[in-house]
């Protein structure tokens, strides 16, 4: 009898170990993948360098663990044990505030004015964009740079007193700011409007989850930008009016819990109360034919990922180049394309408004590079293509190294016995090469 019982015991556990190597080849539960970065990997295939050195089966380790049946599962449960618990992310990214509310390390970091690169760098480059706005307002078009304030500039009260708000001297917003009105440069700051609007509104410029504006603000920003268009072109363009819209804590929409989507929790988060707006496009109204150029970063999906407003605004022509690699509207994000800069002065010409939008975490970066490429373009109008083709092999690097490619170079470099930085660079001159004869305009 003692035997039996044992069994019937040990049954139930044995099931229960075998349950990942049985899901991992049979797939019996759907399960969730998990967001963010978290890319399983792939097997290493086998050679007798790297067996003898050991490689191989460290490699096999990995992808194992990575690979086991309901990993994602087993990933939540202990993702929810931290947060629980001991109110803990396992996210790099992601930071609990008070209350709960999460927010991201580097906007604390930009807030306390750790990131700051120096005047000297930030007025060279105000100088340049100077030069760039006046050339393309000659081009008849027009230039306007956006300004997006990070969850932290907004809510520094969200930040647990144990960190400390202790800033530095000075700040990139503060004097891009200052060289902005020097020069005369056409742009917006949202930072001070959000700061003066916070505590009189019923709906909060940032979701609790989130770390985008959330679509309430997102709409205040929308009229702004479109508004200042207007006036500034002499056209109409807004073609919709906006009406009551609807609260919720359930129809969360788009990014609106993006970073409680990153905690990877078995369990739901619950929300606060949300805003979206309706906006009610004349559709019998022609839709306007500006062609709209945008470059910026991942606060400019709001635009067309709430309520797709920029597509029935702009002509079809528009496009959005994410942090100037690559784009990704109107094209699928998931099938983003790599810009070819060669044809950068053909883009420009064929478009009425350039918009370059920074959250104040990538004001560091200077406009991605796109300021000082026209800069150069406009300068340098004889030279300018050989410097064009040099950035196109860098783009090509940059996207090889994050996709399949970056297998391909490895391989590569094995069978030509280079390194595989050497290896990188033959893969971009041949890749160039494909796109002058194809005449690509993104590769």
């Amino acid at each position: 009898m003692k035997r039996i019982t044992a069994i019937f015991l040990i049954i139930p556990f044995a099931l229960i170990m075998l349950l990942p190597g049985i899901q991992k080849e049979l797939k019996m539960i759907k399960v969730e993948p998990l967001y963010g970065a978290y890319d399983r990997t792939r097997m290493l295939d086998i050679t007798g360098e790297n067996w003898f050195s050991g490689e191989f089966q460290r490699h096999f380790e990995v992808y194992l663990r990575d690979n086991i049946g309901l990993h994602p599962v087993f990933i939540r449960i202990f993702n929810q044990y931290s947060f629980t618990l001991f109110n803990m992310s396992n996210y790099f990214g992601v930071a609990i505030g008070k209350n709960r509310v999460l927010y991201q390390p580097g906007y604390l970091e930009t807030y306390k004015g750790e990131d700051f690169i120096g005047s000297a760098r930030i007025d060279a480059f105000a100088c340049k964009l100077k030069v760039v706005q006046d050339e393309l307002q000659r081009r008849d078009k027009f230039f306007l740079f956006i300004i997006a304030p990070g969850k932290v500039n907004i809510y520094p009260e969200i930040i647990p007193d144990r960190i400390g708000l202790e800033r530095a001297d000075t700040t990139n917003l503060e004097v891009i700011k200052r060289c902005f009105d020097q020069y005369h440069i056409n742009y917006i700051d949202f930072t001070d409007y959000f700061i003066s609007i916070k505590d009189s509104i019923r709906y909060p410029l940032f979701p609790k989850y989130g770390t985008h504006w959330s679509g309430y603000a997102s709409g205040l920003v929308l009229d702004s930008i479109l508004r200042r268009i207007e006036t500034e072109t002499r056209e109409k363009i807004i073609n919709y009016t906006k009406l009551p819209g609807h609260a919720t804590t359930k129809d969360i929409r788009f990014t609106d819990n993006d970073l409680g989507k990153l905690l990877n929790l078995l369990l739901p988060l619950k929300p606060d109360t949300v805003y979206y707006p309706i906006y009610n496009f004349n559709e019998a109204k022609q839709k306007p034919e500006k062609k709209l150029l945008i470059v910026g970063d991942s606060f400019c999906q709001s635009f067309w990922g709430f309520d797709n407003v920029f597509p029935r605004v702009f002509s079809d022509s528009s496009m959005f180049w994410g942090y100037y690699r690559h784009k990704e509207w109107p094209a699928n994000p998931s099938l983003a394309l790599p810009i070819n800069y060669i044809y950068l002065d053909e883009y420009i010409s064929k478009i009425d408004i350039i918009l370059l939008e920074s959250v104040d975490e990538n004001l560091e970066l200077l406009g991605y590079e796109f300021v000082d490429d026209l800069y150069y373009l406009f300068t340098h109008p004889g030279s300018s293509e050989e410097y064009l083709a040099g950035r196109l092999r860098e783009n090509i690097i940059f996207h090889a190294k994050r996709n399949k490619d970056q297998y391909v170079v490895q391989k590569m470099a094995n069978d030509m016995q280079i390194s595989v930085d050497s290896a990188y660079q033959v893969f971009a001159y041949q890749t160039q090469k494909k796109i002058y004869e194809t005449r690509q305009v993104f590769y």
